[in-house]
């Protein structure tokens, strides 16, 4: 399912992830700095501690932005093939290293800049142009917190002008763009000629003792490893219906609270919601226009309000929400509405863990009297199975990457049931129900299989040793390859970047048919199936009138590959002179 999703959305899971690898500023200055005690320091860079707390709050904020960005489409699998806790980890050393390197540098950004940069958002303009009325309406405006966009706008320029300092050293030439135009556009034309093994295979003859030998010296090959099926009960962490209650009674106090004027709402959102992506900045959640995953839980309430109203206590899947709108535009039939919100996350209380490890851990106990089928019946929770699997695999079918029951799982027996194996997502009790040792098959139960391989094999080799004599003869002869081999074939015409279709994968061939003078052969090249010798025919220019056209993109492509090195080189060097210490235990708790 995730893997069909991926393909399915290449691109758009790749802008998801360009978007989760924000400057960490936007997150890092959101949070109070928080003291490190003793063992609750988890990272030091140079003379800088960070605690756990600080960590987890900024680790908590990127899984909102990654749950924001990606709706539904959000799992736990998912999470941990961006590894976010990797990223927020990489983001908070960054933005450390990146402060301490620009107060060395003396970079300081002008209150000027910042107005400038400000003013460039698309809210400030109309029909594409700054719109003073805009501008001075909202910095007028009471309600929005100035302070805060003004210090991240400013951490940001900040940012912006150590890297424009670090990639200063990056530099392209004329000459070295005319030339990477040339390797990228240069074609070269080929005969071949391939000898595949299964045209030829079925031919060769093995006998019963080469057939014998093969299977020894490759049986590991196909060894089937280890495997286990499951019985499983899962008991997910999820708040209850009192759980509910407690967070909408206070939840409406709020709501009250608000609606009082008293206190300006962005102020409330700041102190209230449990947003973290919009919590700094008073719950804005800027213009939006139906239909936005992000903004579909509230969507039918913000769009039902007027400028300045607020609604009632929303209930979504995960909490309650209190909107406030605060400008509604239209535009070519399309209504967008700017608006803030105060989010409640409703999660399972002290009580209701408690309660779910209670039941977890009698479920476990009774469950070893009888079995985990019986117990969980007996108990009316439902239990669910895995089919056969790799004890070894990274993924529990049925269930995902679950590290916590992956290593759990080479110890327990055939019928054993497991204690409660607890997640940050859900509480576990496990069976094994089957489980077969790693074992290697007998020759007679894949000895097809092993004929096939090992014909193929034979023929591979036979076919390198004819390969190189068709070698030899076309160079010493200085022949045409077809005139030598009548079967050889003309491949299309191909780039360094492309891959004729017609020849085997093998590392090399393209860059030693690029470099091969005209008329000049080269092989064997050779897969596990295919045998083919090359002959270069013809290097194609790259049309002249082509460089124009491509010459920006080329020296952007050259340039952002030369900033990456200069910046990777910089950032090392950095690291390593500052310092940089990871507590993994702690990190690894987390």
């Amino acid at each position: 399912m995730l893997m069909d999703f991926m393909r399915r959305n290449t691109k758009n899971f790749l802008i998801v992830i360009t978007a989760l690898i924000v400057p960490a500023f936007i997150l890092w200055g959101a949070f109070p700095s928080l003291g490190s005690k003793g063992s609750n320091t988890l990272l030091v860079v140079g003379d800088e501690k960070v605690s756990i707390e600080r960590f987890e709050q900024y680790y908590q904020a990127l899984r909102e932005m990654a749950r924001m960005n990606l709706g539904e489409n959000y799992s736990a699998e998912l999470e941990k093939m961006l590894n976010l806790k990797q990223q927020a980890l990489d983001g908070i050393i960054r933005e450390i290293l990146f402060d301490m390197e620009a107060d060395r540098l003396k970079i300081v950004v002008s209150d000027q800049e910042v107005q400038d940069s400000l003013k460039q958002n698309p809210a400030f303009s109309t029909d594409g142009q700054f719109d003073p009325a805009k501008w001075n309406a909202a910095i007028t405006d009471p309600r929005i917190n100035w302070a805060g966009y003004i210090a991240q706008e400013r951490q940001n320029l900040r940012n912006q002008k150590l890297m424009e300092l670090i990639y200063s050293g990056a530099r392209v030439t004329e000459d070295e763009i005319r030339e990477e135009y040339r390797r990228q556009n240069e074609k070269v034309k080929v005969k071949y000629v391939a000898y595949r093994a299964a045209d030829s295979r079925k031919d060769i003859e093995l006998p019963e003792e080469e057939l014998l030998a093969f299977y020894e010296e490759h049986k590991s090959e196909y060894a089937e490893p280890a495997q286990v099926k499951l019985d499983y009960v899962e008991i997910r962490k999820e708040p209850n219906a009192l759980d509910f209650a407690d967070v909408e009674a206070y939840a409406k106090t709020k709501l009250e609270l608000a609606r009082t004027g008293e206190t300006d709402f962005a102020q409330l959102a700041e102190t209230y919601s449990d947003d973290l992506a919009t919590k700094a900045i008073g719950g804005d959640l800027g213009f939006f226009e139906r239909g936005n995953p992000q903004t579909r839980a509230i969507e039918e309430a913000a769009f039902s309000l007027k400028p300045g109203e607020l609604s009632d206590l929303i209930r979504s899947d995960d909490g309650f929400h209190i909107v406030k709108v605060e400008e509604v535009k239209d535009s070519d039939a399309k209504r967008q509405v700017r608006a803030r919100h105060i989010f409640f996350k409703v999660t399972p209380s002290d009580d209701t863990l408690l309660s779910l490890q209670e039941k977890a851990t009698l479920l476990s106990y009774e469950a070893r009297g009888s079995s985990l089928k019986e117990a969980a019946s007996k108990s009316e929770i439902e239990l669910k199975s895995t089919p056969s699997f790799r004890v070894n695999s990274p993924f529990i079918p049925s269930i995902g990457p679950v590290r916590e029951l992956i290593e759990i799982l080479p110890g327990l027996e055939q019928g054993k049931v497991s204690n409660v194996v607890e997640t940050p997502e859900a509480l576990y009790v496990v069976q094994v129900v089957e489980r077969q040792a790693e074992r290697i098959p007998e020759l007679a139960e894949i000895k097809e299989r092993i004929a096939t391989a090992a014909r193929t094999e034979k023929a591979v080799e036979l076919a390198k040793i004819k390969a190189e004599e068709l070698v030899k003869q076309v160079n010493e002869q200085k022949s045409d390859l077809a005139k030598v081999a009548p079967e050889a074939e003309e491949a299309l015409p191909f780039t360094r970047r492309g891959y004729p279709p017609e020849l085997p994968r093998v590392e090399g061939l393209v860059d030693t048919v690029f470099s091969l003078e005209e008329g000049m052969a080269a092989g064997p090249f050779a897969d596990s199936k295919t045998v083919c010798v090359v002959q270069l025919q013809e290097v194609i220019e790259p049309d002249p009138a082509g460089f124009e056209e491509q010459k920006e993109v080329t020296e952007q492509r050259i340039l952002a590959q030369r900033r990456q090195a200069v910046f990777e080189e910089y950032y090392d060097n950095l690291k390593a002179k500052v310092g940089v210490e990871i507590n993994q235990e702690l990190f690894q708790t987390v």
